[in-house]
């Protein structure tokens, strides 16, 4: 009778662990526009004090934001038409005083030195006019963007996910979608 009972508390005590619930945190709704027939999209994430005090401190920290253009169907599900990964990497050395971003968009990566980590997590957190499609390629129809962020704390082997699921890889996850919009050629 003991035994089960140091079983299940070690094992809420696991959960509670690897599964504590965070608002690491916010992301804006996305804003789109049409451009020089181009869509641009416009987004932000705001970290919440201990994220971004963390990253001052010299963490680094790897966000991702997944933007994703779908096309409204009345009776189906919405099609998901294309899509742009965008990987941004934080890094701030106190010691160094020095400030470092790295950005990667499909095969195109650079990095951004800033005098202060303030205007690094500005810039890297921040999405501005990014280009996602020419709308002549397009079918005139109503569209949304979806986009979705995430910070990952480790990656494990599919097969090591399968065994520990309680383990959790991401340090957030976000999603919003901005309103449906009509597209016309």
């Amino acid at each position: 009778m003991m035994h089960h009972r140091i079983i299940i508390l070690t094992y809420i005590f696991l959960m509670a662990l690897f599964i504590a619930p965070c608002s690491a945190a916010e992301l804006h709704v996305p804003y789109a526009r049409v451009k020089n027939k181009t869509i641009m999209v416009s987004t932000s994430l705001t970290l919440d004090p201990e994220r971004a005090e963390e990253v001052r401190k010299g963490v680094t920290k790897e966000i991702i934001f997944y933007v994703d253009l779908f096309r409204v169907w009345d009776k189906w599900p919405d099609e998901f038409v294309l899509g742009k990964k965008i990987t941004q990497t934080l890094h701030c050395d106190p010691v160094k005083n020095e400030n470092l971003a790295t950005s990667a968009v499909g095969m195109r990566v650079f990095q951004k030195r800033f005098s202060t980590c303030d205007e690094l997590m500005a810039w890297a957190l921040s999405l501005s006019n990014v280009e996602l499609s020419n709308i002549s390629e397009l079918e005139s129809s109503e569209y949304y963007i979806k986009v979705t962020v995430e910070s990952r704390i480790r990656e494990l082997p599919p097969f090591i996910n399968l065994i520990l699921f309680f383990v959790k890889e991401t340090e957030f996850k976000l999603t919003e979608e901005s309103p449906s919009f009509l597209l016309r050629r």
